[in-house]
């Protein structure tokens, strides 16, 4: 048994906003150290990591600080010059998931088409034009409405993606793919966590929520209330597709189940996960820490679940300004209730603002407490002056 000073690694993070403050959470605790790239210096995770740098993502300059500064490089973001990424990858430092990856998951065509030549099932799904916005298709059988556009670069949190139910709807600017409207019975998502030597383990799914209008995630539920053995169906068409992929660390899958007893890829992230912050206390293993266990090819830790949880996704409310939070004490005062801030200014509507866990003995128990919790709890923006620590 060999002895190794502290800190055990150093991990560079690309990005800082909240899933890279809660890396640098899970990496203190683990004897990591970490430091983050992000061109506002104002970014939730620069308070929290060892040691920042203030530039862009797509900076070459940038990123060869952060490989200066690291011994694994990773994201919180997947949005970022996969060109120099992959000179440092030439050079030898370590970039997990790899330039690759990021590469073919960003474009969800090329993402698409990867998981289809792997045999992985998902939506059918044709290109559209790379003008975007005219309603040709470049390859591919035609879709007639109604079909899902969804473009092709940058889109997030029900952004990019847009259902054309006639020919008279006007389509989303740029480059897109148009896809095959199904008929969902519910969505689901399978964390798997993949090591550089080939171990893996998947997360049991959880079941997402959204609003209809804003095609965001509001809850998350774990279980999922799925049949154990479509359960272990959704967790084995997650690994496989994580493998077609080539993925290091925590993979989000997300799944469709489909009213005709499908299980269909929707599409998937190669980093943690909104739907896997439920983890941090309903897990034998958070995502985050599963996630540098991962990349840092250190033994995974258990996927189990501890105790049913739900998950709810704090959103800024219908003003925007300095954040400021009614009921914060009766929240605080439910039994089992997690709170988790971002640190983010300003509060915008619809915003990620920070996220709510419950857990308890039985599902249904957390569910009541969880809608308890949306009715005290309200975060908004406040216009009045502030003092700076409140306003950070």
């Amino acid at each position: 048994m060999s002895e190794k000073l502290l800190p055990y690694s150093r991990v560079g993070i690309v990005g800082a906003g909240q899933l890279g403050l809660m890396l640098c959470d899970a990496a203190r605790r683990l004897g990591i150290a970490t430091c983050v790239l992000d061109a506002d210096s104002g970014s939730p995770a620069f308070v929290r990591a060892d040691e920042a740098i203030v530039g862009d993502r797509f900076d070459p300059q940038a990123l060869r600080a952060l490989a200066a500064a690291s011994d694994v490089i990773t994201f919180e973001i997947e949005h970022a010059d996969t060109a120099t990424l992959a000179e440092l990858e030439a050079s030898g430092t370590a970039v997990r998931p790899s330039a690759t990856v990021l590469d073919t998951v960003r474009d969800k065509w090329r993402q698409r088409a990867a998981l289809e030549r792997a045999g992985v099932p998902g939506p059918r799904t044709v290109l559209w034009s790379e003008e975007g916005g005219n309603g040709r298709l470049s390859s591919g059988v035609p879709l007639d409405p109604p079909f899902v556009q969804k473009v092709r670069f940058g889109g997030y949190d029900g952004r990019g993606v847009k259902i054309i139910r006639s020919e008279d709807d006007e389509p989303l600017p740029g480059a897109s793919l148009a896809e095959e409207l199904v008929d969902i019975r519910c969505e689901v998502a399978v964390l798997v966590a993949r090591s550089p030597s080939g171990r893996e383990l998947a997360y049991p799914p959880v079941r997402m929520e959204f609003d209809p209008e804003a095609n965001i995630c509001t809850r998350c539920l774990l279980p999922a209330g799925l049949e154990s053995d479509v359960a272990e169906r959704c967790r084995t068409v997650a690994i496989e597709a994580v493998r077609a992929l080539g993925a290091v660390g925590i993979c989000a899958v997300e799944l469709f189940m489909t009213g005709d007893g499908r299980v269909l890829v929707n599409e998937l992230a190669p980093r943690p996960h909104n739907s896997g912050h439920l983890t941090i206390e309903a897990s034998a293993t958070g995502q985050f820490e599963q996630h540098l266990r991962a990349i840092l090819d250190l033994p995974l830790g258990s996927v189990e679940t501890v105790r049913p949880a739900v998950m709810v996704n704090v959103l800024g409310g219908d003003t925007a300004g300095s954040p400021a939070v009614s009921g914060y004490e009766e929240l605080l005062a439910l039994p089992e209730a997690h709170l988790h801030l971002y640190d983010k200014s300003p509060s915008k509507p619809g915003r990620k603002m920070g996220h709510l866990t419950v857990c308890a003995g039985r599902l249904e128990e957390a569910v009541e407490i969880a809608d308890r919790a949306e009715e005290l709890f309200r975060l908004n923006g406040h216009n009045a002056d502030r003092p700076e620590h409140a306003t950070r």
